[in-house]
């Protein structure tokens, strides 16, 4: 599962963004917007998204098609998927975040849920993310 990513200043053909951001960041703002086509331009064609759970890595899309593929349903299951890059900051071609995903749930429940992950950067296109184990933001 994709766990969802937001910033709070950003502008998206109309909408909040910001051009100053970094790939990751934009990334996620247009997670927030559901933009699945500005996503994918984003994306390095090669694209491999994994989640790390202690000594497994699991990958969940090798490639932008798949990830395109995935994104369809996901937004469609969460509606209302949102997360907030709590802290941002980039060395060479890595981007690490901490980003806190909110949701609600099948009762109508507010939740909420952090994570560190990691972009690689080439070319200005994101080609790896690694998101680790999901903990509580407090």
């Amino acid at each position: 599962m994709l766990l969802g990513c937001h910033t709070n200043q950003s502008i998206i053909d109309g909408n909040q963004y910001n051009e100053q951001k970094n790939p990751a960041e934009k990334f996620v703002a247009a997670y927030n917007e559901h933009n699945i086509e500005l996503m994918l331009s984003l994306v390095h064609d090669d694209i491999k998204y994994m989640f790390v759970d202690s000594a497994q890595v699991y990958t969940e899309t090798k490639d932008k098609a798949a990830l395109a593929t995935y994104l369809v349903p996901f937004f469609a299951q969460k509606p209302n998927a949102k997360s907030v890059v709590l802290t941002s900051l980039q060395h060479g071609p890595f981007i690490q975040q901490v980003e806190q995903a909110l949701w609600v749930d099948s009762q109508n429940q507010p939740q909420s849920q952090c994570s560190l992950s990691v972009y690689e950067i080439r070319h200005q296109l994101i080609i790896n993310v690694w998101y680790l184990n999901a903990y509580s933001c407090d």
